[in-house]
């Protein structure tokens, strides 16, 4: 990646997946994160702004998985299979995670898809099928089915 410099204005800090972000205000008026690890240099400048009233951070994520804002909320239901629905249950994928079928492990979730949220699907492998949205059913699907086509 090519270093750049910009403006941004910091609204607050964010632990995830162990690692810390900024989360700010580009120039282009989006708010997003910023790793730290990823920063080289950060310089204070004599310009002032004022910190948006009612801004919420913790509002900010609360359909997220990790610190990615860029997707739309949505339902999302996933089987579990390969005996790994009491850990699905003990350590739940979002807190909005709710279990609707006991009998066949179905669990429904309110979150934003975005490459957090699937990349941690992803780690389940087979133990996690995707019932719903079919788009993300078939994009794992597709993602598998090119593993196993590299793998051969």
């Amino acid at each position: 990646n090519i270093p750049s410099t910009f403006g941004i204005r910091p609204y607050a800090v964010k632990q995830s997946m162990n690692r810390w972000y900024l989360i700010g205000e580009g120039e282009d008026g989006h708010i997003r994160p910023y790793a730290f690890d990823r920063i080289r240099e950060l310089t204070p400048t004599q310009d002032t702004f004022e910190f948006p009233s009612g801004f919420d951070v913790d509002g900010l994520f609360v359909h997220s998985v990790g610190v990615m804002t860029d997707e739309k909320p949505e339902r999302v239901v996933i089987k579990v299979h390969d005996g790994q629905a009491n850990y699905v249950r003990s350590l739940p994928l979002h807190h909005s995670q709710e279990e609707v079928e006991v009998e066949t492990y179905t669990f429904e979730l309110y979150v934003r898809p975005t490459v957090d949220f699937i990349m941690k699907l992803r780690s389940y492998g087979p133990a996690i099928e995707v019932v719903y949205p079919a788009w993300l059913r078939d994009q794992l699907a597709s993602e598998a089915a090119l593993t196993r086509q590299r793998n051969s």
